[in-house]
């Protein structure tokens, strides 16, 4: 299990509805996907709305148990990308 801890700021000028399950993927260096895992104990919640100027932090939880791998890619978005090893 890989659980990062993650920061969500809204720079725009509107409400944001944000959700991990659209917006987050880990990929390890395989490039094979590593699937949210639902049902982990995690702290803090990501999903909601952020108002302009405000944050959310929260975990989100990643099965890796399949994957082998020592470092992975977290891909945020379109744009955005974050390494980090476990």
């Amino acid at each position: 299990m890989l659980i990062p801890k993650i920061e969500v700021y809204n720079a725009g000028t509107e409400n944001v509805n944000y959700t991990p399950m659209e917006t987050l993927n880990l990929v390890d260096m395989k490039n094979e996907e590593c699937p949210l895992d639902l049902f982990a104990a995690t702290d803090g919640t990501l999903a909601g709305t952020i108002l302009p100027g405000n944050k959310v932090i929260g975990e989100v939880a990643f099965d890796v148990s399949h994957s082998g791998s020592d470092a992975y890619v977290l891909q945020v978005g379109e744009f955005l990308m974050i390494t980090s090893q476990p």
